[in-house]
């Protein structure tokens, strides 16, 4: 209702009415009017000024519902409830709290009351439950619910049968052991069944009141149409007869009455049913209701002002806390304190570290590092970081006894391996800690790079620290389980210290159109609507952009099921669809988790019920899988097993960084391979400023870390905006003698970035050394230039210039440098400060990058193999594509890569004898065998016969080779040659497929078989092997289609002679490092990708393969219309290209595809000449003959080119009768021919602006070998 209310001057607020009294802003007034009469005494109202005097009594609040984190259950978005509530609201999501923590905040946020709560299940048997909301009145409150929540997700887990109707739960038992007082708990109306007046659900009723109480239990009632009548009656009766409050509810699933179809569609996508199959809440109000609808609801006037009630027993607290609750760090015995503990391993650290002495730099600034982080409480997070990395490591020399026998006793009861886990060296700022490298937990020097430990934690601007740690992917998993066995304190699950993180999935407008045509359709039609419309997403457009396109509008006005579809999209879009761990994220808590929020299990892992971890005051920690620590490990780890030596990655480093023959790997081009140097643009820059190492005086620079320097910055300057000064930067590194510096003070600081301020950490010491900041003053200010904010810009650029009075001294002051020298240096800080890198970052990455080469120049194989295995290889066309193109890579830079073969190859890529065989599990089908045929090889010895492999891997059953192997496995070792050892052609075993498949069963069946009772001799002669291998490109095509790559040889081998005898022909190696020209190229399509013009015109992007290289060319509309019919994986075509430059942009363009198995270089043929006889008549019988045999019907089909002839010396293009004379260009036309003609009467004239010079055919040559090649 709204009042009347004089003297209101505030344009918004929220007030309490209690007694006819208006309370706001430490402000009472008086109401008097009628109205007031319906309301209760003992109740404060809720308030809200509307404006003109005008307010409004809150008489109802909506308690009960569902956001969209009731997954696929609800359609009513956090932030649209918050935005629809009116004073609060409540929530009270399916036995979860995703949503809590956003909804708490968002209300505060808006100076509302956030009701949290939880509907949670009860069990009564398996799988069958009856529910209760619980409500937390104050924080207090929460943490009790998070408790409830987190025991019934653990009891969810634990559950060793679970089906689809499996939810997390709790006994009755178990709920009333919790204390009560700051919990109220709703009957959750229907769902509840506490009011079927059976002994039952008398019984259940009598524990819940007994546990939480008169006073805060309520019986619910709501106003829902067809389910309501009856069962308000009894709600009523019942309390009544026990003396029961009621409260009025909803229990709203989406927002407006209008949103009811997208809950019911979200529903059946939750369901994987048809809607109109489906079930799906009934009633009509289970939409969000305001005050004044909650007024209209037919429900008793009381039950609808206990909502208020309810309110005013709910407090509002902040669930984002300022405290950091570190996790406690058990220190060995014989130490007293954290900090003295800390202090001694760093000390001892740097020790090792520099072992012919600490120079006096090194020490002080160690010393200033232990007390800043000593000074931020800090020494702890340090202590647990570098436990675990050094575990890892197996640094056992590093520590103490106590430690070292902790760490060895995990190893024992894990069952891990004992050799070194080789981490990252470095990632993120941590990288200018002093202090982590001392630690070992980063490798790399930061005195020596120049890095600053401000920029990583800075005393003027307290934040926690946050180290990142790179781990091979294979043995993260390990490093977790360390942290979880050491922090767990308690055996029960429930009570863990450590915990993953939830991340949760939305839904985009391709997972909508995938899922959504399910709601509508049966399975199949739902699959072909599904791939309709994701065909017409083209880019990343949004949902409107989507919707406006032109074709999509169509296809809504041609069927209804796509309106209906597309209508309801938008109401879904961004709903939450799924729940998931956070990649990476841990969190380290000092008692368990769930103390300080509520905790879920996802497949066995307990988890944070949300992302906003910090935010709870919680250490999180990042353990990263990253793929280069893996290639490194395992290549390692081969190296290790083959010759016995044991390197580590901090070894490799000892001499990597400046060792010039590392360099001279960069520098030729090896860059492919490696870590952040891989793309073809990272790859220039590296070898271009590296240009230098095979010249005179290198080796210095090497040894100086000039040259790893170029590497880290090559790093940094590769970005958006920096990569304009690419050029200046690789000048400056050749000749740094040319680097020009606003002010000598520069030369120092930016010696290692080349004159540019690349570097977050160049700009902050220049605003030290220049300016007069400290180096945290310098951050905060990096920082704030980084935001681009007017005023703070102009304040700071005078605090640089004329100091600020105080503690800065300025520029001027400082340098005795003119306003203009150092506005003109201040201008450059500026320009730089939105993109310098943070040189610690950089710093880290090059390590890995400089690792990865040290190995590829050693040991080339054994990196090869280990890299290869980490590119992909799946079913996956792009990483199957990716996999191809890094083997042509190797082979490329001399690496032999041998194909498959069962006696050699292994599980996976491994080197052999200075090659690299194919992994087995790369092989399309097989890669579920693989580990199998590796491990019987192994136990028992190399397979003697091909029908030794089948009886060995059929019979030889175990933990590992547990199913034997089947058809398609044997279909792809055929075609991939992992037969071939045993003399049988590919042919002939492909003819007997079946009945090889046949054999495997009854071997691995133990049939008794005639095989068992005769030599091998006759398995031999039943294969029936008579030397036929297949056709030489079909063998080649399945070979590449199984593995990815040709081993026995290349699509254009048959074709190279004839094509190199052209002028302008290239192999695609020499092509990729062409200027300016038309070239002619021969090639396998490895890959093509069509598109669209703005203007509807069809092109295509082309990738050509030889047995060099791979190049991208590009197919223009005009060129499209002739020659896109050609574009066919794996066709060997002849390509014309016209390469241009244009603003060092490259662009390749086709001009004309011809298939290779064509008549070759017809595409450059202009027309076939042939000279005739002076004498006329037999001139004209000559051509008759030529003519008629060009219209023979063995010629029908063939590609036609123009014939001309010579009369008398001039050449004539046609006849009276004809205009032009086009003859089959085919091997069947040429072999008719040469009995016609003489070998010497046929010239070939070329097309094409090269002009190339004529050519004889030798047609005797051509028909009696059946090739093309031509003689000049």
């Amino acid at each position: 209702m709204l009042l009347t209310v004089e003297k209101l001057t505030e344009q918004f607020f929220y007030g309490e009415l209690k007694n006819s009294l208006l309370s706001y802003n430490n402000k009472t007034l008086s109401i008097q009017d009628e109205k007031l009469k319906g309301l209760r005494k003992d109740l404060s109202y809720p308030v809200i000024y509307k404006g003109d005097n005008k307010i409004e009594i809150i008489e109802f609040i909506e308690l009960r519902g569902k956001s969209d984190y009731s997954i696929k259950d609800s359609v009513a978005k956090v932030k649209e409830i918050i935005s629809k509530s009116e004073v609060g609201a409540g929530l009270n999501d399916h036995g979860v709290a995703f949503g809590l923590y956003d909804f708490n905040q968002g209300m505060i946020s808006q100076g509302k009351k956030a009701i949290n709560g939880a509907e949670i299940y009860i069990e009564e048997a398996k799988d069958q439950y009856y529910h209760l909301v619980i409500i937390a009145k104050n924080k207090d409150g929460y943490k009790t619910l998070s408790r409830i929540l987190t025991q019934s997700a653990s009891n969810q887990n634990n559950q060793e049968e679970k089906t689809d109707l499996t939810r997390p739960f709790l006994k009755l038992e178990e709920l009333i052991s919790y204390p009560s007082e700051n919990l109220i708990v709703l009957s959750a109306y229907e769902d509840g069944r506490l009011d079927l007046g059976t002994s039952e659900s008398n019984d259940k009723l009598e524990k819940i009141i007994n546990w939480i109480g008169f006073d805060d239990f309520y019986l619910e009632v709501q106003d829902q149409s067809e389910i309501s009548e009856q069962l308000n009656y009894r709600v009523e009766s019942l309390a009544k007869q026990k003396n029961l409050k009621l409260v009025a509810t909803n229990d709203y699933h989406y927002l407006n009455p209008e949103d009811r179809e997208a809950m019911e569609v979200i529903q059946a996508i939750g369901l994987k049913k048809e809607k109109d199959k489906s079930w799906f809440l009934t009633g009509e109000n289970r939409f969000f209701h305001t005050s004044e609808d909650g007024k209209r609801l037919n429900l008793p006037i009381e039950a609808i002002h206990n909502t208020i009630e309810i309110f005013n027993k709910v407090e509002s607290y902040n669930l984002e806390v300022k405290e950091n609750f570190n996790p406690r760090f058990e220190i060995p015995k014989e130490f007293k304190s954290e900090k003295e503990y800390f202090v001694t391993l760093t000390q001892k650290g740097l020790e090792r570290r520099l072992p012919n002495g600490i120079p006096p730099q090194y020490q002080e600034r160690l010393d200033y590092e232990l007390s800043i982080i000593d000074q931020m409480g800090f020494n702890g997070y340090f202590l647990i970081v570098a436990d675990f990395i050094n575990y890892g490591k197996r640094n056992y020399s590093f520590y103490d006894d106590e430690t070292v026998t902790r760490w060895k006793r995990f190893l024992s009861k894990s069952g891990y391996s004992p050799n070194p886990i080789n981490f990252g060296p470095a990632r993120g700022s941590c990288a200018g800690s002093l202090v982590a490298y001392a630690l070992a937990i980063t490798e790399i020097d930061p005195m020596k790079y120049g890095l600053l430990f401000e920029r990583f934690l800075n005393p003027e601007r307290v934040s926690m620290p946050d180290i990142d740690t790179d781990i091979p992917d294979k043995h993260r998993k390990e490093v977790i389980d360390y942290v979880k066995d050491f922090y767990n304190v308690d055996e029960q699950i429930t009570e863990s210290r450590v915990a993953g993180i939830a991340v949760f999935g939305t839904y985009k407008l391709k997972a909508l159109l995938r899922a959504l045509p399910s709601a509508f359709a049966d399975k199949r039609s739902a699959i072909k609507l599904s791939e309709q419309l994701l065909d017409l997403v083209v880019g990343e457009p949004t949902l409107t952009e989507y919707l406006e396109q032109p074709e999509v509008q169509s296809l809504r006005e041609s069927s209804l099921v796509v309106d209906k579809v597309l209508s309801i999209a938008p109401k879904l879009l961004d709903l939450v669809s799924n729940l998931s761990q956070h990649a990476a994220g841990y969190v380290i808590a000092p008692e368990a988790v769930t103390d300080f929020l509520p905790t879920y299990f996802v497949k066995g892992e307990q988890l944070t019920a949300y992302t906003h971890v910090e935010d709870n005051g919680l250490l999180k920690m990042d353990f990263l899988g990253l793929t280069a620590c893996s290639v490194i490990q395992t290549a390692l780890d081969s190296i290790r097993e083959q010759t016995g030596k044991e390197l580590t990655v901090s070894s490799i480093l000892e001499t990597a960084t400046t060792d010039l023959n590392v360099f001279k790997t960069l520098a030729s081009g090896g860059t492919k391979n490696l870590f952040q140097l891989g793309s073809d643009g990272m790859s220039n820059v590296i070898t271009r400023c590296l240009a230098d190492v095979f010249e005179e005086g290198a080796e210095e620079k090497a040894k100086t870390g000039d040259l790893f320097s170029r590497i880290i910055a090559g790093i940094s300057i590769y970005r958006p905006g920096p990569m304009a000064f690419i050029d200046e930067f690789i000048d400056n590194a050749l000749h740094p003698e040319k680097i020009k510096y606003v002010v000598p003070e520069m030369a120092d600081l930016l010696r290692t970035s080349y004159g540019l301020l690349i570097y977050q950490e160049s700009i902050m010491n220049l605003l030290q050394t220049v300016g007069g900041f400290t180096l945290g003053g310098a951050d905060l200010a990096r920082r704030a230039i980084g935001k681009k904010k007017f005023e703070e810009l102009k304040a700071l650029k005078k605090t640089f210039i004329f100091g600020d009075g105080d503690q800065i001294p300025g520029g001027v002051a400082k340098t005795g440098r003119t306003e203009k020298e150092l506005e003109e240096l201040w201008n450059d800080v500026e320009a730089f400060a939105s993109y310098g890198f943070n040189k610690s970052h950089a710093a880290g990455y090059s390590l890995i990058a400089i690792t990865e080469a040290w190995l590829f120049t050693y040991y080339p194989d054994f990196f090869a193999a280990s890299d290869l295995n980490y590119v992909g290889g799946s079913q996956k066309i792009k990483e199957r594509d990716n996999l191809a193109q890094m083997i042509a890579f190797y082979k490329k830079q001399n690496v032999k890569i041998m194909g498959v073969d069962v006696n050699v190859s292994g599980d996976s890529f491994i080197p052999n004898n200075g090659s690299v065989y194919f992994g087995l599990n790369k092989v399309s089908m097989v890669a579920s065998a693989a580990p199998s045929i590796a491990h019987e090889r192994k136990q028992n010895g190399q397979f003697t016969s091909l029908y030794n492999f089948l009886s060995r891997m059929q019979r030889n059953l175990d933990d590992i080779n547990t199913d034997g192997i089947n058809k398609s496995q044997i279909r792809s070792l055929i075609l991939s040659g992992g037969f071939d050892s045993f003399g049988y052609t590919r042919k002939s075993l492909l003819m007997k497929l079946e009945e090889l498949s046949g054999l495997a069963k009854s071997l691995k069946a133990n049939e008794s078989i005639v095989f068992d009772k005769i030599s091998e001799k006759a398995f031999d002669a039943w294969i029936s092997d008579d030397g036929e291998e297949m056709d030489f490109q079909e063998l080649l095509s399945e070979e590449k289609r199984v593995t990815t790559f040709y081993t026995s040889g290349h699509p254009t081998d048959p074709f190279k002679a004839e094509s190199k005898s052209v002028d302008g022909f290239v192999k695609i190696e020499d092509f990729n490092k062409a200027e300016n020209d038309e070239f002619y190229l021969l090639g396998v399509i490895s890959n093509f990708r069509k598109i669209t013009t703005k203007k509807g015109d069809p092109m295509a992007f082309v990738t050509l393969e030889d047995d060099s290289d791979t190049t991208e060319l590009v197919m223009f509309p005009e060129t499209f219309r002739s020659y896109g019919r050609y574009l066919e994986k794996g066709l060997v075509v002849n390509i014309m290209v016209d390469l241009s430059f244009n603003n060092n942009r490259k662009t390749a363009k086709i001009t004309s595809v011809k298939r290779a198995d064509e008549l070759s270089l017809k595409m450059e043929v202009d027309h076939l000449q042939v000279l005739l006889p002076n004498n006329k008549e037999k001139a004209f019988q000559t051509l008759n003959k030529i003519m008629e045999l060009s219209f023979d019907p063995i010629n029908k089909g063939a590609e036609r080119v123009q014939l001309s002839y010579i009369f008398n010396g001039k050449e004539f293009f046609g006849t009276k009768n004809r205009s032009d004379l086009m003859i089959p260009f085919s091997l069947t036309f040429l072999n008719g021919l040469k009995d016609i003609v003489s070998k010497e009467s046929v010239n070939l004239v070329w097309r094409g602006r090269m002009n190339r010079k004529d050519s004889n055919l030798d047609l005797d040559k051509i028909v009696e070998n059946g090739d093309f090649n031509l003689v000049f």
